[in-house]
């Protein structure tokens, strides 16, 4: 979606898990799409999106180029086929929606944590000086 000036809707589009258009709605005032927060360019000749150093063609799932890092077993695939929970903002890795998710739940247990346990020790010493 891109707004206008006025904070209007200007622009709405609609993709499947792949990235292919299902519907839009007005005229798109930059050449950037919208894939969560990786915001990839699209190609309005060939229909390709630019991953930032690799092409990715969401009619048939895939990058048309090799993964030069040659990592894993399928060098063409998008996401490993598994683009609700993946994301490859550069074209040259992905990354897993939900393991950072997972990550940033477990880095907040660890600092709600250590915030309860300091603020319980602040407590038991003013309840002891005020004794």
């Amino acid at each position: 979606m891109q707004t206008n000036s006025a904070s209007a809707v200007s622009y709405q589009v609609c993709y499947d898990a792949f990235g292919n258009q299902k519907s839009t709605a007005g005229a798109p005032s930059s050449p950037f799409g919208f894939v969560g927060a990786a915001g990839y360019q699209q190609d309005s000749d060939s229909g390709l999106m630019l991953l930032g150093h690799r092409y990715y063609d969401p009619s048939t799932g895939r990058l048309p180029t090799r993964d030069p890092a040659k990592d894993g077993g399928n060098w063409h695939d998008y996401c490993q086929n598994s683009p609700l929970a993946l994301i490859d903002p550069n074209g040259h890795c992905f990354f897993l929606i939900l393991g950072i998710i997972a990550a940033a739940v477990a880095v907040y247990g660890i600092v709600h944590t250590i915030i309860t346990t300091i603020h319980e020790a602040n407590n038991g010493v003013k309840e002891k000086q005020a004794v």
